[in-house]
């Protein structure tokens, strides 16, 4: 859109002075050469109209109020930015209730499916007995999967254990685990996982859950990291923080 105003400085000849953008125009009135009172027109308009009466002018009163929103746009971002992290320690606390949870339902499971005797418990039993007098028996692992049942028990414990993830942290942003402990999973900037997300985060989970084997170094991520993320959390962009944070500020 152009924009025209007279130059009141101009006494003869043709006073008008453009085609400027709005941009330009607001930086003249800036300059002071455009003033509150001078004649401006643009395409669309009539007539000629002073310039705090059109809808480039910005007052006073309009700058403080976007300096203002501004302001209070940038807190706010840096009060997400500064959550409260959650550390090592209570996320570990909080993955062990996990644990004990879905242990019980893993007994739960064992017991119906042992009572369809669709496991065989004393074989199971006899091979963990095998495996806590030699741990690095190389047979263990073939041995333990190829018991009776044990196949479907594991396809079972990895479903359920994929719902509860998922489903706990697509829905309340965290697992009982966390809820308990005031703790919950959100996006990096901030913002609430989808159901996409969570599912993402519970895969790269498996792949924290790997490293056990190597010192448990995916956790061990959340000591030196500034924001206490796991190895989990730098592959989904996600981060564990204390759901009662801003209640608290």
């Amino acid at each position: 859109m152009n924009w025209f105003y007279i130059d009141k400085s101009i006494k003869t000849g043709d006073r008008r002075q453009g085609p400027y953008t709005i941009e330009e125009m607001r930086e003249l009135a800036a300059q002071g050469t455009i003033e509150k009172t001078s004649l401006v027109w643009h395409n669309g308009l009539e007539n000629w109209i002073t310039w705090e009466k059109s809808d480039g002018f910005i007052s006073e009163e309009k700058v403080n109020e976007m300096i203002q929103q501004t302001i209070a746009e940038i807190l706010l971002e840096k009060k997400k930015v500064q959550k409260n992290a959650a550390g090592f320690g209570i996320r570990a606390m909080a993955f062990l209730i996990d644990f004990i949870i879905l242990s019980l339902l893993g007994s739960l499971i064992v017991y119906f499916l042992s009572a369809l005797h669709w496991i065989d418990l004393e074989t199971i039993n006899v091979i963990m007995e095998k495996y806590l007098s030699n741990p690095l028996s190389p047979d263990f692992a073939k041995e333990f999967l190829e018991a009776k049942g044990v196949s479907t028990f594991v396809s079972i414990w990895f479903l359920i254990q994929a719902f509860y993830s998922i489903y706990f942290h697509t829905k309340y942003a965290g697992t009982l685990g966390k809820l308990l402990l005031h703790l919950k999973v959100e996006n990096a900037d901030g913002t609430k996982m989808n159901l996409a997300k969570a599912f993402l985060r519970y895969v790269y989970s498996i792949i924290t859950q790997l490293t056990l084997a190597f010192y448990g170094i995916g956790y061990l991520l959340a000591l030196i990291d500034p924001k206490k993320r796991a190895l989990h959390d730098f592959l989904a962009n996600t981060r564990v923080v204390y759901s009662d944070f801003d209640k608290d500020k």
